[in-house]
């Protein structure tokens, strides 16, 4: 693949992951998409949210045990 083939096909991901995906993502693919210039700040936004729902969830288990 090429760098611009392999940033379409994060793009295209991107899109299904922000309408699925519920965990934050690895701090590496962070590091990668930011590489090709597709992270932004509407994905940091995100990702911010995501883990503080992450932190939220691993709360509540601690809470119940």
């Amino acid at each position: 693949f090429k760098a611009d083939q392999i940033g379409v096909k994060v793009c295209r991901d991107l899109k299904y992951a922000e309408s699925f995906w519920l965990m934050p993502f690895h701090p590496g693919l962070i590091r990668f998409l930011k590489e090709l210039g597709i992270w932004n700040d509407k994905w940091e936004a995100w990702q911010a949210k995501r883990l503080e729902e992450e932190a939220a969830r691993i709360a509540a288990f601690k809470a119940a045990h």
